[in-house]
C-alpha cells in the first residue's frame, strides 16, 4: 500500500501573491538607508559644502514660561499675603496660568543629540 502521486502541495495563486508581496517588504527593509548611512551623508555634506543640514537643528522649542490672567510672562509668579498679624509671606501661585506654547528661536540651534563631531579649523593668514 504506497502513496500514489506527489507529496508537495500545489500553491494557489493567492498564497504566492502572498509570498512575493512579503518578499518585496523583505527588500525594501534590507534596503532602507540605515541612521549610520543617514549621518555620513550628511557630514559628507557638511565637509564638501561647509553648510550644516537642517536635520541638526531646532527652530522651536516647548517653552518653561507661564502667562497669567493678565498677560505677564515668567516661568513662576508669586503673591504677598499677610498673615495673622504684620507677617508678609510669598507664596507661589499655581491658578489662572496657561503653558506659553512652542518658542521660535531667531537663531537655529544645535539638538542636543547631534551625532557628529564638530570642530573650528582657525587659518593663520
Amino acid at each position: 500500500m504506497g502513496l500514489t502521486g506527489s507529496k508537495k502541495k500545489e500553491n494557489s495563486s493567492e498564497e504566492t501573491e502572498k509570498e512575493e508581496v512579503c518578499q518585496q517588504r523583505n527588500y525594501i527593509a534590507r534596503t532602507r538607508a540605515r541612521p549610520d548611512d543617514m549621518i555620513a551623508k550628511y557630514t559628507e555634506i557638511f565637509r564638501t559644502k561647509g553648510v550644516l543640514p537642517e536635520f541638526f537643528l531646532v527652530h522651536e522649542s516647548k517653552s518653561s514660561q507661564y502667562v497669567d490672567e493678565d498677560g505677564d510672562v515668567a516661568n513662576e509668579f508669586y503673591q504677598e499675603t499677610i498673615s495673622d498679624g504684620e507677617k508678609h509671606r510669598l507664596c507661589r501661585l499655581m491658578k489662572n496660568l496657561r503653558p506659553k506654547g512652542k518658542e521660535r528661536y531667531k537663531i537655529p540651534r544645535l539638538k542636543p543629540d547631534l551625532p557628529v563631531v564638530l570642530w573650528e579649523i582657525g587659518t593663520n593668514q
